[in-house]
């Protein structure tokens, strides 16, 4: 695990809107004659989340203050966060993408919004492993 955690105090708090993808392994060729292929890049495929994060006013100062205390955060040093999947909420390492780092995007009447988007490269989804036990229960 990283190093750097995410304040527990704003795990409450986080992911009140999110969407997770991820990065495709592979390239497809398209030639003018004969079939299409596809080349396989790579197998570390990360998830790819975008969060939205509601504060109260001083949970808003709190979480700037650790941006800044732990400033290589915003340059793709890695973190731990509770990353919300399918299953249950999990401990992941996970860092801000390159496009993606905090940003205001709204300010309330007692609260502020940020969103961002965190990469998560070795994303760890609950239930991975016992996909035939849990299809069985929806038969």
């Amino acid at each position: 695990m990283a190093t750097i955690d995410f304040p527990s105090e704003l795990n409450k708090a986080q992911q009140t809107a999110f969407t997770r993808s991820f990065v495709e392994g592979f390239i497809s060729s398209q030639p003018a004659s004969g079939p299409s292929f596809h080349i396989v890049e790579t197998e570390d495929k990360p998830a790819v989340f975008n969060v939205e994060f509601v504060f109260s006013l001083a949970e808003a100062i709190q979480f700037k203050s650790w941006l800044e205390q732990s400033g290589d955060v915003l340059y793709g040093e890695l973190f731990n966060i509770v990353v919300y999947g399918e299953g249950q909420a999990l401990n992941q390492e996970a860092r801000f993408s390159q496009e993606g780092t905090p940003q205001l995007v709204s300010v309330g009447a007692g609260f502020k919004v940020y969103r961002a988007t965190i990469e998560c490269p070795n994303y760890i989804e609950d239930g991975i492993g016992n996909e035939d036990a849990l299809l069985v229960g929806f038969w």
